[in-house]
C-alpha cells in the first residue's frame, strides 16, 4: 500500500486527481479480491477516496464513500474504534458544507462520544 500511496501523492502534486482516484479504485479492487469486501483495509481505501472527492468538491460522492467506509469499519473494527470516529467527523464536515447542519452536528457528537 505504501507504493500506491506514494504514487497517489505524486499524482496529487501533479494535479492529476482523476488519475489518482483511478489508482485507488484499482487498489480497492485488489483488496476486495484478496481480502474480501469487509476487510478493514478496504474501508481505508474508501475513506481515502472520499477524502479526495471531498477535496475536489464532489461532496455527494464523498459522502457515499464515507458511508461505505463506515459500514466496513464498524463491522471490522467495532463501533468504538478511532477510525470510526474519524469517519463520523469527516461525514459531519461534508454535511456541514452541504448545509445539513443538524445532521452534521449529530455526526460530530457521535465522533466525540467515541
Amino acid at each position: 500500500a505504501g507504493t500506491y500511496d506514494n504514487m497517489g501523492e505524486v499524482l496529487r502534486q501533479q494535479g492529476e486527481l482523476s488519475r489518482r482516484l483511478g489508482l485507488y479504485e484499482k487498489v480497492l479492487a485488489s483488496k476486495v479480491k484478496g481480502l474480501g469486501p469487509d476487510h478493514s483495509s478496504g474501508g481505508k481505501v474508501y475513506y481515502t477516496m472520499a477524502v479526495m472527492l471531498a477535496q475536489q468538491g464532489e461532496l455527494g460522492e464523498a459522502l457515499g464513500l464515507y458511508e461505505k467506509a463506515l459500514a466496513i469499519e464498524v463491522k471490522a473494527l467495532g463501533p468504538d474504534h478511532t477510525d470510526v470516529a474519524g469517519t463520523y467527523d469527516n461525514m459531519g464536515e461534508v454535511l456541514r458544507q452541504q448545509g445539513e447542519l443538524s445532521k452534521a452536528l449529530g455526526l460530530y457528537l457521535q465522533a466525540l462520544s467515541i
